[in-house]
């Protein structure tokens, strides 16, 4: 799931040489071959979205933001959808949401579920140096906090299901201190939030 630079077709490719036409490429081919193969499909374009893109800047928008499954794993999705309404998204990417319908046995360990309130950030301009740095240096600090496990300790479905809520929060945790130092630097630099495209 996430970045993977490349278009993809929606739903099955027609004509031989479909990939020689804008916006895919010879990439768009490889990856497409790469999911036929491996029994996968692209879930976002199994859903009507409310914009055909997920990456933009000034002048430019692509789809090329996508979560893939396998085909054995279709009936348990709910929902994939392009998020261009998160007021809180500092990236030139909008985040993709994914509902996945799981079964899975209850946890009677509690753990902390700590929430954080959504917050305005103006957009990042990751052109400047101070941002880049930043969010280096934020990644870096945030990352030691998510927990190691040693895989032997987990000896039953409830241990699993412990060790997946916290790691879950922590890079919760992790993302949400990242984004706030950056969002407090850009408004501190003057960077504004554009209009959405």
């Amino acid at each position: 799931m996430g970045d993977m630079n490349t278009s993809l077709p929606l739903g099955y490719a027609h004509g031989r040489n479909w990939f020689k036409s804008y916006p895919f490429t010879k990439q768009s081919l490889l990856l497409y071959n790469f999911l036929l193969e491996n029994e996968m499909f692209c879930v976002n374009s199994e859903f009507k979205q409310n914009v055909n893109y997920t990456y933009f800047n000034a002048d430019r928008r692509s789809y090329i933001d996508h979560v893939f499954l396998s085909q054995f794993c279709s009936d348990i999705v709910v929902s994939c959808l392009i998020r261009d309404d998160t007021v809180d998204n500092v990236s030139d990417h909008f985040p993709l949401d994914c509902t996945l319908r799981l079964h899975r046995p209850e946890s009677k360990v509690t753990v902390d579920r700590t929430y954080h309130p959504v917050q305005y950030y103006p957009r990042v301009n990751w052109n400047d140096d101070n941002i880049c740095h930043k969010y280096k240096e934020g990644t870096g600090r945030t990352s030691k906090l998510i927990p190691v496990t040693d895989p032997s300790s987990i000896t039953n479905a409830r241990d699993a299901n412990a060790h997946v809520d916290k790691l879950s929060l922590s890079l919760k945790d992790c993302i949400h201190g990242v984004c706030s130092d950056i969002g407090k630097l850009g408004r501190e630099l003057g960077h504004s939030r554009p209009r959405r495209p």
